[in-house]
């Protein structure tokens, strides 16, 4: 393992400094004294002590010593990095009161489960217990965590049911919260005393920087899918979490970030959170830089996750009494010269930020602005929500703001290379209160296609409308695409298809249905059928654009309904798919690619590479052996 050290490209570490100090000047709130929430606040109070001005440097001071920590998890663990980190001139008066508001949260950090679900949360309170337990001459603390953080260890990797077994972490691949993750492994494996925390917080580290590596298409400079979890930043590119640790770490110029996405998207916890990378002393094995930016394209890499069932969290009417299954779950993802796309079998436990469906496409190389990459993902939408704005959540009866757009259909894919099937089904607990459903397909469009062509037309100008499975061909130069709806049930009237631009993204809305208010039972929703088959090649492997259209018209897509309500959906022709889902029960059934059926137990990688092909999973038992035998 390389060492680390905060010296490593210290400009680049300022300059995040000062990406959270600006934006901390602009929502402080002199008269609160809270930058957005108190975790916030003491990431902007790191860039303060930063600051060159010596009033800044006191308000930071000043707002660490007011700022409670208040969740016993992000904040606790930010103190202890503040307090690991030299040359940030902290009184010994300052030093004893951040000491004893970590030692206030020992406790609540005790209480915080990791339940299949949420990551980030667990791993800052087990950094919490160790990093602080060990200050404050807590041993029961540091116990506590080192003994959650091996069952974690021991879990994530090793889970083994019905002839499968776990690879990835139950939050997976978050741009924002893998970023925090990694953070909080970092600071246990740089500051623990204890040497089982350090070990164990190194092997996961080590793995999650090998595996976050593979998912970057360094072509589009942006992490491919799918996510767990991502804000509206995430899914549009070019800015998250992750983005700012490859640039701190990386000392190149193909790292491109803009930060700009995370403003228009009110995503400012985005800008803050870099004052805790900027504190953090990462550990990327030897070999990561060149898995980011020079393993061989393209590949596959499938791996299986295991995700709790849950309720819908209703905003002011508390939990709603229909549970969403869990279980496992299979994330694909393939990577190309131009594009990559990635697909997860069934939506993370609580979907309501998530992407299941994440294609990126590099148009120009290298990437220097927003125009020469595309990203593309879907969102089921009841009723009157937008893209790009503060929402209502209609299946909980809460709002959001622009930083996420809720996700509230369910999606189940199959996918193999660039192409995938994917059937949508509204979530049921939406039920009352219904005017409309539709899966959307959201594009970037800084700018347009070069060509655009739906059923037998071109489309420049929008907003724009058709009629229902009317298929969509794009020419974005590097990539040739087509998108043929799914049969939708129910069909309104009027318009199958909408298209529209929001917020600089151009929207297809796929429509079930428009009407005036109306409740329908939970089992009718259950029977609405929408999705859609996706097929991306690169452009260089046909003569011409037309070339590739005359490809599409042998490709057959149909979907079918089982006489026991089961789904099929199948693509034919010059590629062929299928998928059977019971989307009433949520349970995939069968996926095919050809004549394979597409089961995988554990971790597959796809490629011509012998190298690549053989990367082994990068977590459990094994991974563990071989880790401990080199330390």
């Amino acid at each position: 393992m390389n060492a680390s050290s905060l010296d490593l490209h210290r400009d680049r570490r300022a300059a995040l400094l000062q990406l959270a100090r600006t934006c901390g000047d602009r929502y402080f709130d002199p008269a609160r004294r809270i930058c957005l929430i108190e975790r916030d606040t003491i990431w902007y109070a790191i860039a303060l002590l930063t600051d060159e001005e010596t009033r800044r440097r006191d308000l930071g001071r000043a707002l660490l010593r007011e700022t409670p920590s208040v969740d016993g998890t992000h904040t606790p663990a930010t103190l202890l990095a503040i307090l690991h980190t030299s040359g940030l001139e902290l009184s010994p008066e300052l030093r004893v009161t951040l000491e004893g508001r970590v030692r206030s949260q020992l406790v609540a950090a005790a209480g915080v489960g990791w339940h299949d679900g949420n990551v980030n949360h667990p791993l800052g309170a087990w950094a919490t217990l160790i990093l602080g337990g060990e200050m404050c001459n807590e041993p029961w603390a540091v116990e506590l965590g080192v003994q959650a953080l091996a069952r974690f260890r021991a879990v994530t990797g090793d889970r083994r049911r019905t002839g499968r077994r776990q690879a990835d972490m139950s939050e997976y691949h978050s741009p924002t919260y893998t970023a925090l993750d990694l953070c909080f492994l970092a600071l246990i494996a740089e500051h623990a005393r204890d040497a089982r925390a350090r070990r164990l917080a190194a092997f996961l580290e080590a793995g999650l920087w090998r595996l976050t590596a593979l998912h970057y298409h360094a072509p589009s400079a942006q992490f491919a899918g799918p996510f767990s979890r991502a804000y509206q930043d995430d899914s549009s590119g070019g800015y998250s979490g992750l983005h700012s640790i490859w640039y701190a770490v990386f000392d190149r110029q193909d790292v491109y970030i803009d930060p700009s996405i995370a403003q228009q998207f009110e995503h400012l916890s985005a800008y803050l959170q870099n004052g805790l990378v900027a504190l953090t002393p990462f550990h990327p094995p030897s070999d990561v830089e060149t898995c980011v930016f020079h393993k061989p394209l393209p590949f596959e890499l499938r791996r299986s996750t295991y995700g709790e069932a849950y309720h819908e969290n209703a905003a002011g009417r508390g939990f709603d009494t229909e549970v969403y299954p869990g279980g496992w779950a299979e994330l694909t993802t393939y990577l190309s010269e131009h594009f990559a796309l990635g697909t997860a079998t069934s939506p993370y436990v609580n979907g309501a930020h998530s992407d299941a469906i994440m294609l990126r496409i590099a148009r120009r190389s290298p990437i220097r602005g927003r125009g020469d990459f595309r990203s593309f993902f879907t969102r089921g939408v009841y009723n009157d929500a937008h893209f790009g704005q503060g929402n209502p959540f209609h299946c909980t009866g809460g709002v959001t703001d622009a930083s996420y757009y809720p996700e509230q259909g369910r999606p189940f894919t199959v996918q193999h290379g660039g192409s995938a099937l994917v059937m949508y089904a509204a979530k049921r607990s939406g039920h009352n209160g219904v005017t409309s459903f539709r899966v959307e397909l959201v594009f970037g469009f800084d700018e347009p296609f070069r060509r655009l062509r739906i059923g037998d037309r071109e489309v420049t100008d929008f907003p724009a409308e058709g009629k229902a499975g009317e298929r969509i061909l794009f020419d974005d130069g590097t990539v040739y695409g087509l998108i043929v709806p799914l049969t939708a049930a129910p069909v309104p009237e009027e318009a199958g298809w909408t298209a529209d631009i929001r917020a600089g993204h151009l929207v297809f809305g796929l429509h079930n249905l428009r009407h005036a208010p109306r409740d329908y039972r939970r089992d009718e929703v259950s029977t609405w059928r929408n999705g859609f088959a996706i097929h991306i090649v690169e452009a260089s492997a046909y003569p011409d654009f037309e070339a590739f259209a005359a490809f599409c018209d042998t490709i057959v897509v149909e979907e079918t309904m089982d006489a026991d309500g089961t789904r099929c959906a199948s693509m034919r022709g010059g590629v062929a798919l299928l998928l059977r889902a019971d989307t009433r029960a949520e349970r995939v059934v069968e996926r095919r690619a050809g004549d394979t059926e597409l089961t995988w137990a554990h971790w597959y990688l796809e490629s011509d590479d012998e190298a690549l092909r053989h990367i082994p999973a990068p977590f459990g038992r094994e991974a563990w052996e071989d880790f401990e035998a080199e330390v």
